[in-house]
């Protein structure tokens, strides 16, 4: 049974509570923004915010003012390749999924996924997978701008050798 607790006024302040894994939760704004921590200080776990019909919902703040060392992320395809996704049934419920599992993602990227406060894995970062995707698919779109340019250049070089085939041929012809 799920326990729901509801927070109807987003004014500031500071609630400690426990609900499942949730810890606490500070409330406070950030920039304008109604920002809450779930699970841990504002650099861990995920934000949640009050939306514009004032409800709770997952937020992850993108803006680069509150972002310090801020440096390119080029990985994409080669990590891509190295993920393993599995079907699987839940032990509770049996129900069939998909995803991936959490300790093979850490071998492969472990900022990619999450521990709990014995340092156990429990969970991959499944919202930065996108990051991953988004530099494969520059990645690919490289190597398809590379093949296309090659591709045109070798179908040049196949125009010429094919129009000195035909007058060879042509000339062969007149000569008989």
């Amino acid at each position: 049974m799920c326990q729901k607790t509801i927070i109807n006024s987003p004014s500031g302040g500071s609630i400690d509570f426990r609900i499942g894994n949730v810890t606490w939760m500070d409330i406070g704004p950030i920039g304008g923004v109604r920002l809450f921590n779930v699970g841990g200080p504002p650099s861990g776990g995920r934000h949640v915010c009050w939306n514009d019909d004032q409800f709770l919902a997952l937020c992850d703040l993108s803006s680069i003012r509150f972002k310090t060392d801020v440096n390119p992320f080029n990985s994409g395809l080669n990590l891509i390749k190295r993920l393993r996704p599995v079907s699987f049934n839940w032990k509770e419920g049996g129900k069939p999924d998909i995803g991936l599992g959490a300790e093979d993602v850490a071998k492969v990227a472990p900022s990619f996924t999450f521990t709990d406060s014995k340092g156990e894995i429990t969970g991959a970062k499944y919202d930065r997978l996108n990051i991953l995707l988004i530099n494969a698919v520059k990645e690919q779109q490289k190597q398809i701008a590379t093949l296309l340019t090659s591709n045109a250049a070798l179908n040049a070089r196949l125009r010429v050798v094919e129009k000195a085939l035909r007058r060879k041929a042509g000339s062969a012809r007149r000569r008989r």
